[in-house]
């Protein structure tokens, strides 16, 4: 299932990017989050087409977040561009790749956030 990621619950589940510092991510699995602008980007049509890899990958978390809610976000990742998934691992940074991901380079990229090798 993919989640709906609302500001607070970034700060709480994912990370507190408020008070500036290195990367800690508050996480217990890795994750993936799908950023979009309403503007430029239908995230729920995204989220539905990448909806069957999160029954897969049922040990990752998925999420979805439209930054026009909050972008102060992108600003604190520099996402200049939509949409862009972050690919969250448990130990590293994560890593951003922006635009659209066929179902396919989605799935090659989250087998490789769940076996630790970088995206």
């Amino acid at each position: 299932m993919i989640q709906h990621l609302s500001t607070k619950k970034f700060i709480h589940d994912i990370a507190d990017y408020r008070h500036g510092g290195d990367w800690l991510y508050r996480g217990i699995r890795p994750a993936v989050i799908l950023f979009y602008d309403s503007t430029v980007t239908d995230g729920e049509a995204l989220g539905f087409e990448y909806a069957p890899l999160a029954e897969k990958f049922n040990q990752v978390d998925f999420y979805l977040m439209r930054i026009d809610d909050d972008p102060r976000i992108a600003q604190v990742y520099n996402i200049r561009k939509f949409p862009a998934v972050m690919f969250i691992p448990l130990e590293n940074p994560p890593e951003i790749i922006y635009g659209v991901l066929t179902v396919e380079e989605m799935k090659d990229d989250v087998e490789n956030l769940v076996e630790g090798k970088r995206v």
